[in-house]
């Protein structure tokens, strides 16, 4: 069977063909790729968008044909001829199947157009990623409205409005791709909502992600004995919709409990300016939080780290947090699990399908700080609480992640679409 694959990113292992940089990014499709590729006799295709255009060309890697699509169509006012790019691939290629990773940007639909025009919808599944759709309305929550409205950054590379009106103006796409489609896999109750009331004719396919190799490689490791006491590692906290500016007030209730609180934040430093010495209006927001509430010395931005110091930060750790105001599925907090790093989330979107409440970690509401703080607290107060939420984390990811079952819910997946 021929499944071809539209992804939004170029794998590392594509990468030094095309003479970019490699991403830690989206790790779950690469991780994948090599288990169909070890487990099944699969003849799998990859569609990856590059932006300039003396880059852009099919390649093979591995065995894997590789097609480059335009990923400048993402940015892009909507344009017939770019439908005709991935006709162009469907037409070479002949797939039996079609398998678009995620919604969020433009070229998801133009694959779509393209299986509609060929005729090839009924052999069309999408992977829900992130629903924009849904995901714009929460936004900008728990940010007050004169930060919205005013324009704080002398050099600001985005304004939150206009964030969240780039997401918007997504939406009408994104509803028209669920539309059209027959079939989605997803995650969680959150995402299978979200699809069911834009098409309730929809079939949907529950699978989880195959975590990183490392993290089964060090599933369980995590010991209460060796950790930094009352550390708290978040896994992002770039933009507006991983919620750090409300969870500024659960690390203010923290402080008054912890002297020797710590924070450690990883992914793109939202402190960071860019080459022009411009950064986002919401970087600039919450540099304003931390100087007022005097946590500079409290909390570290680590900046993008690869895997094995990702593994290595979440062993130091107490507990991990995920903070969102939206999010349909937090990989990050998977991998702590599966480590066995007591967790802590945001009852949001789609982490209440991933956490079972005083089982295998805490759930709280967002914008209720004083809730946090508590979870935090007892299992920074109760070792042998942060060794038994230990302990069911990693039964549960393990059973929820476990390859063998993943492997086994995708075949029958293309086995049903493609007969």
């Amino acid at each position: 069977m021929k499944i071809l694959w539209i992804c939004n990113l170029v794998f590392p292992e594509f990468c030094p063909s095309y003479g970019i940089r490699v991403s830690d990014v989206g790790g779950w499709m690469p991780s994948l790729l090599h288990l169909l590729r070890m487990k099944t006799s699969y003849d799998i295709s990859v569609c990856v968008p590059i932006y300039d255009d003396y880059r852009r060309r099919d390649i093979e890697v591995a065995g894997t044909k590789v097609y480059a699509f335009d990923g400048g169509m993402d940015r892009d006012e909507i344009r017939n001829d770019f439908i005709s790019e991935f006709k162009r691939i469907y037409e070479i290629e002949k797939p039996d199947i079609i398998h678009i990773w995620g919604t969020e940007y433009k070229h998801a639909y133009y694959a779509v157009m393209a299986c509609k025009e060929l005729g090839l919808l009924d052999r069309t599944v999408i992977d829900i990623q992130g629903i924009i759709t849904f995901i714009a309305r929460h936004y900008l929550d728990g940010i007050p409205e004169s930060i919205i409205t005013l324009h704080t950054c002398d050099k600001c590379n985005s304004y939150l409005i206009e964030e969240k009106n780039n997401y918007l103006s997504h939406s009408s796409l994104e509803r028209k791709i669920y539309q059209m489609v027959r079939f989605v896999t997803g995650r969680t109750d959150w995402d299978l909502s979200c699809v069911y009331s834009i098409n309730h004719q929809i079939k949907y396919f529950y699978n989880a992600r195959v975590l990183r190799e490392g993290f089964y490689d060090f599933a369980g490791k995590w010991d209460s004995g060796k950790c930094k006491k009352h550390s708290v590692f978040l896994s992002s906290a770039y933009y507006a919709l991983k919620g750090f500016h409300l969870f500024i007030d659960v690390i203010n209730e923290l402080r008054q409990r912890f002297g020797d609180l710590s924070v450690v934040i990883a992914g793109p430093d939202p402190l960071q300016y860019d080459k022009k010495g411009e950064r986002s209006e919401y970087g600039n927001y919450i540099e304003e939080l931390l100087k007022e509430n005097n946590l500079e010395n409290i909390t570290t931005f680590t900046g993008i780290i690869d895997e094995s110091e990702m593994i290595e930060r979440m062993i130091e750790a107490n507990v991990f947090v995920a903070t969102s105001t939206i999010e349909n599925s937090c990989n990050s907090l998977c991998e702590a699990m599966m480590l066995g790093l007591p967790v802590v989330a945001t009852y949001c979107g789609g982490l209440p399908s991933l956490i079972n409440h005083n089982v295998d970690g805490f759930l709280y509401q967002s914008n209720a700080s004083y809730m946090g703080a508590y979870y935090i607290g007892r299992i920074f107060e109760d070792n042998s609480l942060a060794e038994r939420l230990s302990c069911e984390g990693t039964k549960t990811a393990l059973n929820r992640h476990s390859k063998e079952r993943i492997l086994n819910n995708v075949v029958n997946m293309y086995d049903m679409i493609g007969n």
